[in-house]
């Protein structure tokens, strides 16, 4: 009697080791859901306070060297209507915007093509509210709400 009570107490903890390591598994899952989530909204935060520090700048006037802003969408995004696609890296949420692909300046935004705008939106997977029919001089615009957060 002794040996199959032993024998089944083995048996049900086999059975909770297997229930124990599936939850461990569901919460490692978890976590990294989460540390996905923070990550995001720190690089949101991150977003706004480098618009807010654009808007004072160029409150001031003139050609104010912009502070980059920060990838907040994962992946890379379609290109905007009507552009070739660039094929950006897919780099990680967080990531300041490369100065290779984004501004350094207003007025070097103000010399900008459909097709920098597009190749910054997709690396960004972000539209900035570009829609097709929008000229170069709208797209411009729309990018530099984005810069200024407005």
């Amino acid at each position: 009697a002794n040996v199959a009570t032993l024998t089944a107490n083995v048996a049900t903890l086999t059975a909770n080791v297997g229930t124990l390591t599936a939850n461990v598994g569901t919460l490692e899952g978890n976590v990294g859901t989460l540390s996905a989530t923070v990550a995001g909204i720190d690089a949101r935060q991150r977003l706004a306070l480098a618009q807010r520090r654009n808007a004072r700048k160029a409150s001031s006037g003139g050609n104010i060297p912009f502070v980059q802003l920060v990838k907040v969408n994962v992946g890379v995004g379609p290109p905007l209507p009507g552009a070739a696609a660039q094929n950006p890296n897919n780099d990680a949420v967080g990531t300041t915007y490369p100065n290779a692909l984004a501004p350094a300046t207003l007025y070097e935004l103000d010399s900008w093509t459909s097709a920098q705008i597009s190749a910054l939106a997709e690396w960004a997977n972000d539209d900035f509210g570009i829609v097709d029919g929008d000229t170069v001089e709208v797209r411009k615009s729309k990018l530099l709400d984005h810069y200024l957060l407005e």
